[in-house]
Order: C-alpha cells, then structure tokens, then sequence
C-alpha cells in the first residue's frame, strides 16, 4: 500500500504519495455514511442503529436498517479497491479500520495548525511558516461539504475555526515582514470564510496603499462599508471623522502622492475599523442573547507548543 491521506475537508478526496488529489465516487449518502464513519468509527467500532439515527432520524426503525443495508452495499462498491477492506462489520457493529499507510488530513489538521500558531509571529521562521502553508492549503472546504446533518456541524464549525486561526496567523507574519502581495491573497482567503472580519479588511487596505495602489484601496474599504452597513447598519465612515467625504478619505489619493500621507490615511481608517470592532463584537453577542463584550480581542494560542510527532510531515 503506497502512502494515501483522506480528507474530507470539501468533498472526500484521497491524495497518493502527496501528489495530486483525486475525488472519491461517493453518492450524497455515500459520503455523508463515509464522512460518519471516518468521524465516528475510526476509534471505535459504533452500532449500526446509531449510524442509521444519525443519517435518517426522522425514519422509523425498520426503514433505517434497510436503509442502511443498501447504503454499506453501496458505499463498499463505491470505493476504490485499495479502501474497500476498510469499511468492516461484525454482527450490528461497524467500524472503519485504516490499512497502513493511509492517514486523515483532519486527524492531524487542528495539532499542527494549532502548534504552528502558538508562538508569536516574531519568532516564526520561513520554514514553520511554510509547513502551516502546507496544511492550510489541505483545507478544501467546509468538512464534508454539502451534507447538511446536525452530527457534522459542530466539527464542521471547529475546523472552519482552526483554519481562520491558521490564515489570521499567516497574514500577521506577511504583514510583519513586508510580503503585502501575500498579505492581499490569505486575506481574500479568510475573507472567503468570515466576511466580517474588520481587522483582515483594514491589513489589506494597507498593503494596497503600500503597494501604491490606492484605487484598490478604497475598493476595498468601499467593500467593507458596503457588507456592514447592508447585514449590520454600520460603517467605518460614519466612525471616524477622519474618513468622511464623498471619497471616503481616498478619493484625493493619486500614485505620485507621498507614501507617508497614503500611510496616514490608512493609520486613520485602521482606528476607525478599531472601533467597528468593538460595536460589531456587541452586536454579535446581542444576536446571541449574551451581554454586550468588551473590545473584540485576538484570539490567544491555545496552550504551549505540542511536541512534533516522529513521522515527519510533507
């Protein structure tokens, strides 16, 4: 068995010696069944029955064994030869046993993305930084994308959490060290999964206005206003002063323009998205029924640097 990791961040796809992935042929209950078992079943054998309240809650018992009989008939047929041996039953139990060689992207994702993240970005190095590169570009998406069941939102929530973590990680240090073309791209990234994250939209706009790219700078902050007075009825403008006018505080901006004025001008528009934070962050714990927080806070590492396991990764 050559080396095989299995992820089912997106769809459930299988990656052969690090080279390129390709989808496993999987019916939409052939992954949800498959997404189950690799989250439930790898550590433990689990009764057939709960798998079955698990894909089918609102069926009655009867249906839900025939259903799952069909459904492990299917699956075992749909997978590759080299995984059908996975999937084993004995008697009402099921479990999914990994040959050798075969690994899980998330079984190791939230360690290793977790441990790159634990120290302060002024003491990452090159090649720490592109390991987490590496396992972030893992993330294809949301965990099992497309399933739509209760048993997966909450795993699918942690790790949309862990990669955030991951990019939020990237950006500091790109932006630490001056790297404001990847600054703009793992922030469109993070952007792609949560929208409304002020401090992201505020650290591209800067790299924009470094970059002598101020038209692009104030697209990005037109973007900001726009998605947060639509969905929140706030905007950084009506924040600060500062970047009040038609123009928003950019429209005078030309390429020859002084760096150091482009600067201050971005230096404003950062306290002003400070403060947006603070306002978004009590509007969110309104909408949870919490009390209102406090300034929104970067989120801490999770604890101490975890020791690096002995198989070395890609």
């Amino acid at each position: 068995m050559r080396d095989v990791e299995i992820s089912i961040f997106g769809c459930p796809t299988a990656t052969h010696d690090g080279g390129t992935s390709t989808a496993l042929d999987l019916s939409p209950t052939g992954t949800a069944l498959f997404g189950l078992l690799v989250l439930r079943a790898v550590t433990r054998p689990v009764r057939r029955e709960t798998l079955g309240e698990h894909l089918w809650p609102d069926c009655p018992e009867p249906r839900q064994k025939a259903r799952m009989r069909t459904a492990l008939w299917r699956l075992t047929q749909g997978l590759p030869d080299w995984a059908r041996g996975m999937v084993r039953r004995s008697g009402e139990l099921i479990e999914l046993r990994l040959p050798a060689g075969v690994t899980l992207t998330h079984d190791r994702f939230d360690e290793v993305v977790s441990d790159l993240c634990s120290a302060p970005v002024s003491r990452m190095t090159d090649t720490e930084y592109n390991r987490l590169d590496r396992w972030l570009r893992r993330y294809g998406g949301p965990l099992l994308d497309g399933v739509d069941a209760d048993w997966v939102r909450a795993d699918r929530e942690k790790f949309s959490d862990i990669y955030c973590q991951g990019l939020d990680h990237q950006i500091r240090y790109l932006r630490e060290n001056g790297r404001d073309h990847e600054t703009i791209r793992a922030g469109r990234r993070l952007l792609g999964v949560d929208p409304y994250r002020e401090d992201v939209h505020a650290a591209m706009i800067g790299s924009y206005a470094r970059m002598g790219r101020p038209d692009d700078a104030a697209r990005q902050m037109r973007t900001c206003e726009a998605l947060f007075q639509r969905d929140l009825g706030i905007t950084p403008a009506t924040l600060s002063p500062g970047l009040a006018g038609p123009h928003r505080g950019f429209g005078p901006l030309t390429r020859n323009q002084p760096p150091a004025d482009v600067l201050a001008l971005v230096t404003d528009m950062q306290r002003s998205l400070g403060r947006l934070a603070e306002q978004l962050a009590r509007v969110r714990a309104a909408l949870a029924g919490a009390s209102p927080a406090g300034p929104a806070q970067d989120r801490q590492p999770r604890g101490p640097r975890r020791a690096e396991r002995s198989r070395a990764d890609p």
